[in-house]
């Protein structure tokens, strides 16, 4: 009897987490990530797909096996070339020093459902992620990055 009680409270404690990550997704859809339009628009010649690109990645996990967003057409997809580096290339952890086996959260850069993944508190490093998290300043185009110091 006890065992069908913990089975329920499991299957409730999943659920829960779940409606809680659908309506975080759809908050970020709805909502979206980009800069206010008149970020973008104060500079004609401002090239915003870069931006587009990193902030894509906000919410998503990343693939421990291949380096892409887990669930997209590209992850784990045998076709795809394996770099050096263990993942595949031109995936988002493709030669970033990232171990491989673990899935990562590019909102704080932390081992993917971990204590420590979006945890409150924490310190933010400049480039958006839990400072010295296992993805902290790795995801940051260079270029992208000396041009938010300067401005």
């Amino acid at each position: 009897m006890e065992a069908v009680k913990d089975s329920q409270e499991s299957e409730e404690h999943v659920m829960k987490r779940l409606a809680i990550s659908a309506a975080a997704v759809l908050a970020l859809f709805v909502g979206g990530c980009q800069p206010p339009a008149s970020d973008a628009t104060s500079d004609p010649g401002n090239d915003t797909s870069a931006v587009e690109i990193d902030t894509h990645l906000v919410s998503a996990v990343l693939c421990g096996k291949c380096g892409h967003e887990k669930g997209s057409e590209t992850c784990c997809d045998e076709s795809s070339e394996t770099c050096d580096c263990g993942f595949h290339k031109g995936s988002a952890l493709c030669c970033k020093g990232v171990e491989g086996g673990q899935d990562y959260c590019t909102k704080c850069g932390e081992v993917a459902d971990s204590e420590t993944c979006c945890a409150e508190g924490v310190e933010v490093c400049e480039c958006g992620m839990h400072k010295g998290s296992p993805l902290c300043c790795k995801l940051v185009d260079k270029e992208t990055a000396e041009e938010s110091t300067k401005g």
